[in-house]
Parts: C-alpha cells; structure tokens; sequence
C-alpha cells in the first residue's frame, strides 16, 4: 500500500488490508540497519534508518527498531482522537494550493513564483477564517482545536464557508479567477461528507456499519476527484478506509467511548493546579498535591453537589441549551444547492435508531464472526 494507491479510483474499487505482520517487520528492521553498517549491539540497541528518495517501496515508513516484538501492532488501529484536525489540516491545505495553483504536493521542489503565491494565499485563507469562525489574532496554530474545525464544518455555518472559498479566488491563465460553480459545490459536498464521517465515528449509538463503510468510500472517491494531485495523508486514510474496521471490533457502536476528550479536557484544570495548588519544593510534591485534589473531586458525595444542568430553550433539567435534542433536530428550511440531505440527515441515516431493527446482514456478519473468535 503506498500513497499513489490511495489516489488511484480503480485501486480504491478494492479493499484495504494488512499484508505485513511484527516479524516481518522486525525481519525488515534488520536489514536495513545492516545496510547502514550497523553492528550487532549497536542493531540491538536500535538505530535511526536514514530515509532515501523514492524508499518507500523498500523501508515501508520504518525510521528504528520496533518497539516490540510480540504486540501485533500491523493489526491495530490507532483511535483518531484529533481526527477533526486531521480533516482540517488536509482540507486548508487543498484548498490553498488548489488557490495558489501550486498543485505540486509532495513532488519535487516549488517553483520561487508558485512559492510567494501559495504564502500569499496562506495568509488570506487565516484572515477570511479569522472571520469566520472568530479565533483571536495571534498564533494560528495554537487556536486550531476541535471546536473551531468543528466550527468550521458545521452545516448551519456551509454557505459562509463555501463564499470564503469563493474569495479565496484560484490561479488560472496568470491571474486570480472566481471558482467555478462545480468546484464549489464539489468542496462543499465533500464538507458535509468529511463532516458526517467524524460524527458518526465519535457517536455511541450503534452504526450501520455497511453503509457507512460505502459512504467513508465514497467520500475518498470523492477527494481524489476534487484534488487529483493532493498527497493524501495517513491520518484522513485511516478515518476514511480503517475505522469501520475497529467500529466492527467494537460490536458496531461508535468509538465515542475510546475518546481520549474525557481525558484531555482537564489539561486546563491540571495547569492551574499545578501552578497554583501544588508545592514546588520538588516534582514528587508537585504531582503528589495535584494527585490528592482529583482524588477528592473524583467523590461521589462531592459530585452530587455539583451544579444540575437545566436548559434554558425546552425548561427540562438534564442537559444544557447547546446540547438541546430540540436544537440539534431543526433542520434548516433554506434548502442549499446540491445537498440532498443536511448532515444531521445523513448522521442519522449511518446510525440505527431507538425503534429501527438492526441490518439482517449486519447480525448475520456479527455472529459468523463471534462464533470464530475465542471469547
């Protein structure tokens, strides 16, 4: 599997799969470190693997030793918490060459020309998002969380993301021409795709995993039409061709329970307690205070006094306005051109409803499989 392949249609028309396992890649990692010159200590103790140009079909990404030799890493699938930010960093970048007319990713140096064009567009693609979704003006990288991809994604915000797309202009003839009407709703039907396809993976509801796995196709059909010439990443590869894979290890739910957000939104917390609320007298004082305070906001008696979330759209207690059900099922009445369906329709189309029987073959699939693995 290389890079090449994923922007081939006819290789896409075939399924993805794992054709390496952990002996061969450790098999692999000793003869390139001989290739090196290597010794046998210094091959045991590891070594950087110099890559080369045009190695990949050689080195197959390995850059040192593996870190084991019994784990069977081939066969696991990395859970793609920041996957929106994956979508997003691939997405500004399409969509800036595609601007600057500097279609040379990942093959060879860029012209000086094509260069300045493509900073040029950089800078006005950050200025019209600024205003778009409203992040401060400062460091660019540090305010690209979830929340402003998702920002940026969202259905309600789609014809204001589709006119900075038109403003943004592309490079034809020698000069800044206005998209065509075609391009534009290409983008903005592979949005809605690339959308739909984060939300129903971080659900907890169970997924209809056969259409889902044809929709994740479709959207990757779907970029390589729309961007031919993009280098298309790891990441979007394994949110778009994998994730059904672990989706069908996980009973069909969603992967909303192997979220690492739980996690990572108390890293605001755990600053200001390790600034404020612990001892500095030496690291083992410091972590041991920060300890006992989670100790003690993990109680369940302190929890039951924590404030009970009332919203104040429908009156009911139990969850707040920005996650009202009543909020989240009003569909827009401005029907936008070529969208069939709004993303919250399509979400629910991938998903199986409270009073929706799961897919005959979905069930057959499902026992045929535990009936093979020793549980």
């Amino acid at each position: 599997m290389t890079k090449a392949d994923l922007m081939d249609l006819e290789r896409l028309e075939q399924p993805f799969y794992f054709d390496m396992n952990v002996t061969d890649i450790n098999k692999l990692y000793m003869e390139l470190a001989s290739r090196e010159g290597a010794t046998e200590d210094q091959i045991e103790l590891g070594i950087e693997i110099p890559s080369r140009p045009k190695d990949w079909k050689t080195r197959y990404g390995i850059k040192g030793k593996p870190f084991t030799t019994v784990f069977e890493t081939t066969r696991t699938i990395s859970i793609l918490h920041c996957s929106w930010l994956c979508m997003f960093k691939f997405l500004e970048n399409a969509i800036v060459r595609r601007s600057a007319g500097c279609l040379q990713w990942g093959a060879g140096v860029i012209p000086p020309e094509a260069h300045s064009r493509l900073k040029d567009r950089e800078k006005l693609f950050k200025s019209l998002l600024r205003n778009l979704v409203g992040y401060k003006e400062g460091n660019y990288g540090s305010q690209v969380t979830g929340n402003m991809v998702k920002q940026f994604m969202r259905y309600e915000k789609r014809d204001n993301t589709l006119q900075l797309i038109k403003d943004m202009k592309v490079w034809r003839y020698g000069q800044y021409e206005d998209p065509s009407s075609e391009e534009v709703s290409s983008t903005g039907k592979l949005l809605s795709y690339l959308n739909v396809a984060a939300r129903v993976v971080s659900t907890k509801s169970k997924i209809k995993l056969s259409k889902f796995r044809e929709f994740c196709r479709q959207t990757h059909i779907q970029i390589v039409i729309l961007f031919p010439w993009a280098l298309f990443s790891e990441s979007l590869h394994r949110l778009l061709d994998h994730t059904w894979e672990q989706i069908l290890l996980n009973d069909c739910y969603g992967l909303a329970n192997e979220s690492e957000q739980s996690m990572e939104s108390s890293h605001k917390t755990q600053r200001y307690l390790k600034e404020h609320c612990a001892r500095k007298t030496s690291l083992k004082d410091n972590v041991t205070d920060q300890m006992r305070r989670d100790w003690a906001a993990g109680d369940p008696i302190l929890r039951n006094l924590d404030r009970k979330p009332k919203c104040t759209r429908c009156l009911e207690i139990g969850h707040w306005t920005r996650g009202c059900p009543s909020r989240q099922s009003e569909v827009l009445e401005e029907e936008r051109e070529g969208a069939e369906m709004s993303d919250d329709e399509m979400v629910a189309s991938l998903i199986v409803q409270e009073n929706e029987e799961e897919p005959i073959d979905q069930v057959l699939l499902m026992e045929q499989l535990k009936s093979g693995w020793r549980l």
